[in-house]
């Protein structure tokens, strides 16, 4: 299956289970194997109450912790065995410079914490969070529900049978172009429902579904597992860490509670948002980038995300009329970042009108305003890669010339050969040989994985609210409102939750399993290695705008605010900042919080490197 940036977008529509944030530092080189990584039979290792690392991925550590189905009803003796891949701490566990591990979290729901590590975890240990005497490792994990951790959601037979529900999808266009458009969208999902709730991919022998455990309440308390058992793997005196306040040790003959240290991206911030509201006892340093409104998002509303979002596009025009000849839509009539406007808003009339007529590789296709408004959407996530690329496809269109977007039209293939989803597919056999190619210049993005859609929405569809009494007209009014907020994004953004008016009672988690608040820790809440948290927020995210990290710090008493003045998801290492990465770096070793109102600029713009 080729994973390109179209099929990335194709996903973005469907669920947003690839906001993801590759871990390359621009500018400096890579430090982690970028070109072919051999891929790791996951069923040779057994899950264990233990973590037992394997190698894995030629130079990283793989382990599968088993942890009870249901933490709070421990007579049902069902089990989940949860994915883990390690970047190791560049010093032995028993040095003094070994500060513990950092869990992470890419986003989603449904992103792959496993993938994450090993897109790019060596550049975030090295670049980013390591400090002279401070050395960490990097543990990316699967939430329930999510690729390698194990029992599967997938719901589809097949990966054809996926591709083929996606592409009826978006064949209709846009949820705004036309009623039938709106009324195709939303019934999709209704069979995709019906299908969830028929499949047998799952179910344990009781009969019971994992769809209806694998709830965000429930991963945290799997995050507890996790550092608890790394604290038993690393035996350590206390005299060997007096100076790690947050260090993840056996202190001595007291046993001491291990505490967790995170970084959370998008999803990511309210999965930490909720440990830290649990669980605030357990946390050690956590950095939440990139934050979801929890109100909204248990509300299943996803109503609060696109407030930023134009101030994103306003940004693509600036750096483009500031980038002159270096930008493809500038040209010698440009006078200010108005006219570069106007070309793209005649562009997207046009498209919207007249679809222009493309031959490539031996197929004939067309490119739609929706698959314009498509790329701009997805390309406002990560600005420094995509955005020339935004500006070239914008220029060629304006001069009906469709070569530069022909290299993502013809990614949209039905994939052929093994199903990755088959557990008697070859790919998951003992002599799989599954390569992915990991290159930090060709995306920022880990590549999609068979079964994201499914996941993605037994995890957002169960957290949130059910919407099986929405009208028609009440999912207009929403479609109205987030249009409101961006004409561009707020359609893909209606379309998210679809799924959630049609998902079954019988997959949605026991409501002890569910947490919808009250969000928000005390000072008196931390165990006193532990320190308050760390928000961070850009100032023109697309889809999680500054305000949320605002709103959130003020629930957790003693936390503060970076704001990162950039576009793009995240500030995170998609958007390099070197005053953002000092302070993480500050942060992860000695607790050291930013002071209040503190702004970090980006380090370059798209076209610095044109």
């Amino acid at each position: 299956m080729p994973h390109a940036f179209c099929t990335m977008l194709l996903l973005l529509l469907m669920v947003c289970i690839n906001i993801v944030h590759s871990i390359h530092v621009l500018g400096s080189a890579p430090r982690y194997h970028a070109s072919e990584i051999e891929g790791f039979n996951w069923s040779s290792v057994l899950p264990s109450k233990q973590l037992s690392w394997h190698e894995c991925y030629e130079s990283y550590q793989c382990a599968r912790l088993q942890v009870p189905l249901d933490w709070s009803n421990k007579s049902n003796t069902n089990t989940v065995a949860i994915a883990l891949t390690k970047v190791p701490a560049t010093v032995s566990q028993d040095d003094p410079t070994f500060a513990g591990s950092i869990l992470i979290n890419p986003g989603g729901p449904g992103g792959s914490g496993t993938d994450e590590v090993i897109w790019g975890g060596y550049g975030m240990r090295d670049n980013i969070i390591d400090s002279q005497d401070k050395h960490y490792e990097i543990i990316g994990f699967d939430p329930r529900g999510v690729h390698h951790t194990t029992p599967s959601v997938s719901c589809f037979g097949s990966e054809w049978d996926r591709e083929v529900w996606q592409y009826r999808n978006w064949a209709v266009g846009q949820l705004d172009s036309s009623d039938n458009a709106f009324n195709v969208k939303r019934t999709s999902y209704e069979s995709f429902t019906d299908l969830c709730a028929q499949s047998e991919v799952g179910k344990f022998d009781d009969g019971t579904n994992m769809r209806q455990f694998v709830s965000t309440a429930l991963t945290a308390q799997d995050m507890v597992a996790i550092i608890d058992a790394l604290q038993e793997e690393t035996d350590i005196p206390a005299s060997s860490h007096e100076d790690h306040p947050a260090s993840q040790t056996v202190l001595a003959s007291v046993k001491k509670p291990a505490l967790l240290n995170y970084w959370g991206f998008s999803y990511g911030t309210y999965l930490g948002n909720t440990f830290a509201s649990l669980f605030p006892d357990r946390v050690g340093r956590m950095v939440l980038d990139g934050n979801v409104d929890p109100q909204d998002y248990t509300a299943t509303g996803w109503l609060s995300n696109l407030y930023d979002n134009d101030k994103n596009l306003h940004w693509f025009y600036y750096a483009c009329f500031h980038a002159g000849p270096k930008c493809a839509l500038f040209d010698a009539e440009t006078e200010s970042l108005f006219d570069l406007e106007k070309k793209m808003i005649k562009l997207l009339e046009r498209l919207r009108e007249d679809p222009l007529p493309v031959v490539h590789d031996g197929a004939a296709d067309l490119v739609t305003y929706y698959d314009m408004t498509n790329l701009i959407h997805g390309a406002a996530y990560a600005p420094l890669y995509f955005w020339p690329d935004v500006a070239q496809v914008a220029h060629d269109l304006l001069n009906d010339n469709a070569t530069s977007i022909t290299k993502y039209l013809k990614n949209l293939q039905v994939p052929q050969g093994p199903d990755p989803t088959n557990p008697d597919s070859p790919l998951d056999g003992d002599d799989a040989k599954f390569t992915l190619k990991l290159s930090n210049d060709s995306l920022p993005y880990p590549p999609d994985y068979p079964g994201g859609l499914d996941g993605a929405t037994s995890i957002l569809c169960g957290d949130g609210e059910p919407l099986d009494s929405l009208t028609k007209h009440d999912w207009q009014m929403r479609l109205s409102q987030l249009k409101n907020q961006s004409l561009i994004a707020g359609p893909f953004w209606a379309a998210l939750p679809f799924a959630c008016q049609h998902w079954p009672a019988s997959l949605r988690p026991f409501e002890r399993n569910r947490f919808t608040g009250p969000f928000g820790s005390k000072l008196a809440d931390y165990d006193e290695r532990g320190s308050p948290l760390l928000f961070i927020g850009s100032t023109a995210d697309p889809v999680t705008p500054l305000r949320n990290a605002i709103e959130n710090s003020k629930r957790h008493k003693g936390s503060r605010v970076l704001t990162q003045d950039t576009p793009g998801h995240c500030a995170g290492p998609v958007n390099p900042s070197r005053c953002t990465y000092e302070v993480i770096r500050s942060f992860f070793a000695d607790g050291t919080l930013p002071e209040e109102g503190k702004v970090c600029l980006g380090d370059r713009s798209a076209w610095d490197d044109s």
